[in-house]
């Protein structure tokens, strides 16, 4: 599968049913290296990830682990692994995050681990908070959700 396809998969949504199709998909793309048997050894324990542009999510029961499958899936996992918060509390710039960290991975392959998140849509923020917060606008496509103490955050931020 070329990256295009790749893309068009993701925008979409539509994630892979089976290890075996999500690894053809991305095989052309990062063919036999690291990052590919490191995505072999995710898929083996947590099966297909969810798909994303330059990165996928592995989820386990309390966590979530994202891997590039691109360059710009690196880059992302750097950014997004220093971040605590975007701006601070009170302020109009302020985006809560969903709390992650950097490890330094497999053979200098980024990881990010971030806390698992329910994913809400904007009829669910609604009805929870009774307002749509500003902030869930400023994030790309609105990838925002609830954590375990009900805080929403956004839990995708890398092209903040």
């Amino acid at each position: 599968m070329e990256y295009r396809e790749y893309l068009m998969q993701a925008y979409e949504q539509k994630h892979p049913a089976t290890v075996a199709e999500f690894l053809e998909s991305i095989s052309s793309m990062i063919t036999e290296s690291p990052l590919l048997e490191l995505h072999r050894r995710f898929c083996k324990k947590y099966g297909p990830p969810k798909l994303g542009t330059s990165r996928v999510s592995y989820i386990s029961k309390s966590v979530v682990f994202k891997l590039p499958v691109s360059s710009d899936g690196f880059r992302h996992n750097d950014w997004e692994g220093s971040l605590m918060s975007i701006g601070e509390e009170g302020d109009s710039h302020y985006i809560p995050l969903a709390r992650s960290r950097l490890h330094p991975g497999y053979i200098d392959i980024p990881i990010v681990v971030m806390e698992k998140v329910e994913e809400a849509s904007l009829q669910c923020i609604r009805e929870r908070l009774g307002h749509i917060p500003g902030f869930v606008s400023a994030v790309d496509m609105s990838q925002v959700g609830f954590t375990k103490k009900g805080k929403l955050v956004a839990f995708d931020y890398a092209d903040l």
